[in-house]
């Protein structure tokens, strides 16, 4: 859990606080809504997978309340059994839900997302802008970006970009 959970904080800090330096820009960082969504997801995880059977109990019950607590303040939804790689960001915190699925590394999250929760899965260092959705079952490849707005009703393949309604599949061109 710690481990991830570093990795989601510096992921963090280094997205939504990058003009900021020292202590400073770690406090704004722990108090981000979208990051205290993270954190609440990191310990439920975490407490799911727990093999300590009374103590795993009790945890999820604080769990809950803080999930509770936390997606009625941040409109955050994460499930606590959703497979999520290190690097975690949701940048704007409002109207994300997120599947039960896996979601690989350095996944980036805008306000108003909502990935369907028979999504195969979404690979690493993906983008997800504002208001973008994914509704059918669909696989998410490495470095893909989903635009503003855009609806994903296909596989989105590795290095590729999804935009519009439906979304239209763009290759990135190579970077010589």
């Amino acid at each position: 859990m710690f481990g991830k959970l570093r990795a989601d904080l510096a992921h963090a800090r280094a997205v939504n606080h990058k003009s900021m330096s020292g202590p400073g820009a770690w406090v704004w960082c722990l108090f981000h809504l979208g990051t205290s969504a993270v954190i609440v997801y990191r310990f439920g995880n975490w407490a799911w997978n727990l093999r300590l059977p009374v103590l795993r109990e009790i945890l999820l019950g604080v769990y809950f309340v803080l999930k509770y607590i936390n997606q009625m303040a941040t409109g955050v939804n994460i499930p606590v059994t959703a497979d999520i790689g290190p690097g975690l960001v949701v940048h704007t915190w409002n109207g994300v839900y997120l599947p039960n699925c896996r979601i690989g590394r350095n996944a980036y999250f805008q306000h108003g997302v909502v990935v369907n929760y028979r999504c195969k899965g979404i690979g690493d260092d993906v983008y997800f802008g504002p208001g973008a959705k994914v509704i059918r079952e669909v696989r998410i490849g490495d470095r893909a970006r989903i635009g503003a707005n855009a609806v994903v009703v296909s596989d989105v393949p590795d290095d590729c970009t999804a935009v519009g309604v439906p979304a239209r599949i763009i290759p990135n061109r190579d970077q010589d």
